[in-house]
């Protein structure tokens, strides 16, 4: 189980290099945290490098994860008056959207999201006055509460259809290689044996191309004489810290 943590919200790189602080002895704010209930952590749990929960898109009747995005991001949730909080460690961001196709349009099909109030922008590790509230309408939708106490989202919003305006390129990953896992940020694009990269203008699909072969090369180029991968090793807290960067950016440059 991934590990959980106080609410908070902010970058997501920056609250990951707070939780490797915390792995090193670095100081750093306090360490209190929260279950996925809202309910204070171990402090076992709390110390725990996380992978991400991945963003999902629908397409041609099969669930994607969102492994590269060539512009930023897809959408900005305050814009949609949402201020996320994270309840887990596994999803620094506080929510998981998932997108789709209406036609050739890009929606937001559905968002998870936590949120709280009396969260202290000045204090955000502070959880005394602390308590879930329920989402505002959106795109005429309400959001339902969270299923139980394991849920990691308090609000959950369905049949969104929230159309976007987002131009560039996604790359959308299945069939993850499991001995490729890495515990930290997202996992890479060419860690999937299928891979389609979606060009998109201002929300409207223009082209779809399957990059599963080039991300095959990758994998070969990445690989070792005997076959096996050349992980990565990080000697310094430097080291460590662009490792956590890189691991967090879904960012590619698109293919020409």
């Amino acid at each position: 189980m991934a590990g959980s943590r106080i609410p908070h919200w902010g970058q997501t790189t920056s609250s990951a290099r707070m939780e490797v602080q915390n792995l090193l002895g670095i100081p750093t704010i306090r360490t209190s945290g929260f279950t996925r209930a809202g309910r204070p952590a171990a402090p076992e749990e709390r110390k725990k490098m996380t992978a991400q929960i991945d963003d999902l898109f629908r397409y041609r009747r099969s669930l994607y994860s969102v492994a590269g995005i060539s512009q930023e991001e897809l959408f900005d949730i305050s814009a949609l008056g949402l201020r996320p909080v994270s309840t887990c460690t596994a999803c620094w961001r506080g929510y998981q959207a998932v997108f789709g196709l209406s036609k050739s349009q890009l929606v937001l099909a559905e968002l998870n999201v936590s949120l709280f109030s009396g969260v202290d922008p000045e204090d955000p590790w502070r959880e005394q006055d602390m308590e879930p509230v329920a989402g505002p309408v959106i795109n005429g939708v309400s959001p339902t509460p969270a299923t139980d106490e394991h849920d990691w989202f308090n609000n959950h919003y369905k049949k969104l259809h929230y159309q976007l305006t987002y131009s560039g390129g996604l790359l959308l990953a299945k069939g993850f290689i499991r001995d490729l896992y890495v515990h930290m940020g997202f996992q890479s694009p060419w860690k999937y044996e299928t891979v389609v990269e979606l060009i998109f203008e201002a929300g409207v699909i223009q082209a779809e191309y399957d990059r599963s072969e080039s991300m095959a090369t990758i994998r070969a180029s990445l690989r070792g004489p005997d076959g096996t991968l050349e992980r990565e090793s990080c000697r310094t807290e430097e080291e460590l810290f662009r490792f956590i960067d890189r691991a967090f950016d879904r960012s590619y440059g698109m293919y020409l």
